[in-house]
C-alpha cells in the first residue's frame, strides 16, 4: 500500500484560512480523482504552546464574520463552518511532508509562531504565498472589514490553490 502525502496548512485560528486551502485542495484533488493518495489538514497555532484556545471552535460561531465569509466560501462549493479548530502539534508537524503558513505572524513574529515552536521542521515550512512567487501572505479575515475585504481573501486562497495544485503535490513529494 502506497503511503499518503500529508499537507498541512495553519493559520492563527485554524478556522478560516488554513481550512480554505485544505477544503478547496480536497475538492479540486477528489475531482481529479487524485484525493485517496493525500492526507490534508488544517491547524491553527492558537491554542498550542500553553496559548489560550479561540474562543469559539467555528467559525459559525463569530456571526458578524461568518455572515460575510459565508457565501464566498460556499460560492466555491466548500463549507468551512462544518470544521472544528485543531491547535498545531508537534505529532501534525512530524507527520506532514509540507507545512504552509498562511501568513509572516504564523510562521516566525508571534511567540507561538511555527519556527518559534517547532525549529527542528523548518525545512518543510513554507509561506502560502511562496506558491504563487511571493511571501506576502494572506491576512486574517477576521479582522478585516466587510464583506468585500473577506471575501477578497477567500477568493485569493482558491485561487492561489487553483493555479498551483501540482507545484502542491510536487512540494509534497
Amino acid at each position: 500500500m502506497k503511503n499518503k502525502k500529508n499537507i498541512l496548512f495553519v493559520c492563527w485560528g485554524g478556522i478560516i484560512r488554513s481550512v480554505t486551502a485544505e477544503k478547496y485542495l480536497k475538492k479540486l484533488l477528489e475531482e481529479r480523482g487524485e484525493l485517496d493518495g493525500y492526507e490534508i489538514t488544517a491547524a491553527g497555532i492558537q491554542g498550542s504552546a500553553d496559548t489560550p484556545p479561540t474562543e469559539h471552535p467555528r467559525i459559525g460561531d463569530y456571526t458578524e464574520a461568518w455572515k460575510d465569509l459565508k457565501r464566498p466560501t460556499e460560492a466555491h462549493g466548500i463549507d468551512i463552518n462544518d470544521n472544528v479548530s485543531t491547535p498545531i502539534t508537534r505529532e501534525l508537524m512530524e507527520a506532514a511532508d509540507i507545512v504552509f503558513s498562511m501568513d509572516r505572524k504564523v510562521l516566525k513574529e508571534y511567540d507561538d509562531a511555527l519556527y518559534n515552536q517547532f525549529p527542528d521542521f523548518k525545512d518543510k515550512i513554507h509561506m502560502f504565498t511562496e506558491l504563487d512567487g511571493n511571501e506576502d501572505g494572506i491576512n486574517d479575515p477576521y479582522y478585516m472589514s466587510g464583506p468585500e475585504a473577506r471575501k477578497h481573501a477567500i477568493d485569493e486562497i482558491v485561487r492561489i490553490v487553483s493555479e498551483n495544485v501540482d507545484k502542491i503535490i510536487d512540494w509534497a513529494k
